[in-house]
């Protein structure tokens, strides 16, 4: 596909008439960071960590081995945080501390000197992933530029400025953002390599593909579904004719592929038990086959805008299918060969999560953690084909995509507080002498654990003197657990369960006080011993 090399007034893009002038572009440039920043900051701090967040902080500590073995149904002289950094640690660690998690180590180690420098507040430890979000919208509009359509990247920064999907990962202490934007360095040096490849001298041949293959390795190293994204680049190298190009782009592909094997692949071998423990995500049924059909059709509308008030629904499907196919469709009448790499950069990775979504039945196309490394393609590919409408249909629908951002934005993009209500709600009741037990029986293995090591966070900021004992339950208790527990004349529980009142020991102890349902937590009950002793 070549591009058009003149068109008629009324097809000249939107961005020669608007952003034609060099200054006035690169005030846009800024204003358009500006407020993507403004929008990602937007009471970033106010919100609790999740589950995923105190992943972050353990794993930058070196300690997530030590958060995983926490025993259950053993009572504990304290509630430990294993978010806190050993004095001795440093960056090796938590290198080496990574085979307990299902992550490569690239953000954690750099999380581990940030946290080190700032501290671990909730907006200090978010604004990483704030700025490397802007970092990346500013990448990608590089890439448009590398063709010499500098105001066409401004659109789709533009675009991802508002994407929702963009907007929820910048606001989450994770590593998706830096993933993002070695993605988008790969896939710009990968750009002006094609472009500029027949009046590179030696040197800068040696340069962009040391640049290409070092963003290749980082993206990975940094979250291993960065790697579905770069698949993106065979599409794109494949409908190239330049064979010298082809060649030094796979040495390159094929040395950050071998510098990955040799400083990570031991490690991702002891991972991969762990990574296939992750039950949490399968999706049992016979109708698995068309659920998958529905969220890779309706992922468009997950990851331009807020669907959080939506099911899944054929409508949203519908409307999926209309912002990929349109798209599709016009970039291929118009032989628009510059959006090559922003059709790469969704429909590959995209494709890949729908193949892995069927073939082990977890549901991969449901979480925007994954998906999302694919937004910056999908909003290219939009963009770039309504910029090549005619004016009349091209500002309609311009106009419909900003009124459909405008009526679902909804900030910030996290829940509301929650730990810190379950650990103040702990701390009115307990005493010295009183028991703290994290129930989740009958729920997912992992949902004890999670309620333990949020509340152990907040809790010393809220209990005045010595933390209490505790124990966590995700199975019934023993006869000798129970007698332990019946030692204790107080005991607070913290439990998820619904329709049942979660007394360790019943017959010897009753209720007498719950909270409200807490968010991600359950309710928070006062358990006291019976009047005669029982």
């Amino acid at each position: 596909m070549q591009n058009k090399s003149a068109s008629p007034a009324s097809d000249v893009p939107i961005s020669d008439g608007l952003w034609s002038d060099a200054s006035r572009m690169r005030m846009a440039l800024l204003v358009i960071l500006a407020l993507a920043a403004t929008i990602r900051l937007y009471k970033v701090g106010e919100q609790d960590y999740w589950m995923d967040e105190i992943h972050t902080l353990t794993n930058a500590a070196g300690r997530r081995a030590e958060y995983e073995d926490v025993p259950h149904g053993v009572i504990l002289p304290t509630p430990a945080r294993f978010t806190d950094v050993p004095v001795d640690c440093n960056w090796l660690c938590v290198w080496r501390g990574m085979e307990a998690d299902s992550h490569p180590p690239v953000f954690f180690v750099f999380f581990h000197f940030w946290r080190q420098a700032f501290g671990d507040a909730e907006f200090v430890a978010r604004v990483p992933a704030v700025i490397f979000s802007v970092l990346s919208i500013y990448v990608v509009t590089l890439i448009p530029r590398a063709r010499g359509g500098s105001g066409e990247g401004l659109w789709i920064g533009l675009a991802l400025t508002f994407a929702y999907s963009h907007v929820f990962m910048a606001q989450q202490a994770r590593p998706y953002t830096l993933a993002l934007v070695f993605v988008a360095m790969s896939y710009w040096a990968l750009t002006k390599m094609e472009v500029g490849w027949p009046s590179f001298s030696r040197r800068q041949i040696m340069l962009w593909a040391s640049l290409y293959g070092a963003m290749c390795y980082l993206a990975v190293l940094t979250h291993y579904f960065a790697g579905f994204a770069l698949l993106g680049h065979i599409v794109v190298i494949g409908f190239g004719r330049d064979r010298a190009l082809t060649r030094s782009w796979a040495v390159a592909a094929v040395l950050a592929l071998f510098a990955f094997v040799l400083t990570w692949g031991q490690k991702l071998v002891a991972q991969w038990d762990f990574i296939e423990s992750h039950i949490w995500l399968l999706e049992e049924g016979s109708d698995h086959a068309w659920r998958t059909l529905l969220r890779l059709t309706d992922l468009p509308v997950r990851l331009l805008f807020d669907h959080r008030e939506f099911q899944l629904s054929y409508v949203l499907s519908l409307i999926g299918v209309v912002l990929v196919a349109g798209p599709v469709v016009v970039l291929w009448r118009r032989r628009a060969r510059h959006a090559l790499v922003f059709a790469a950069w969704y429909l590959v990775p995209v494709l890949t999560f729908a193949v892995i979504d069927l073939a082990t039945q977890r549901q991969t196309l449901t979480h925007l953690r994954y998906t999302s490394v694919a937004a910056p393609g999908l909003a290219g590919m939009l963009m770039l084909a309504v910029l090549e409408l005619r004016r009349p249909l091209r500002w309609g629908c311009l106009a419909a995509l900003a009124g459909a951002v405008f009526l679902t934005l909804r900030l910030p993009t996290q829940d509301n507080p929650h730990n810190r209500l379950a650990a103040s709600a702990i701390a009115q009741r307990v005493t010295p002498d009183t028991l703290l037990v994290f129930d989740a029986i009958d729920w997912p293995p992992f949902w004890v654990a999670q309620i333990y090591h949020n509340v152990a966070y907040y809790l010393p900021a809220f209990v005045k003197g010595p933390l209490p004992e505790c124990v966590l339950l995700r199975d019934e208790p023993d006869a000798e657990l129970v007698e332990q527990m019946a030692k204790y004349p107080r005991i607070v529980v913290a439990s998820p369960r619904v329709g049942v009142v979660p007394n360790p020991v019943p017959g010897r102890f009753v209720p007498d006080h719950r909270t409200e349902h807490v968010h991600q937590i359950g309710k928070i009950y006062l358990f006291v011993r019976e009047p005669d002793g029982g």
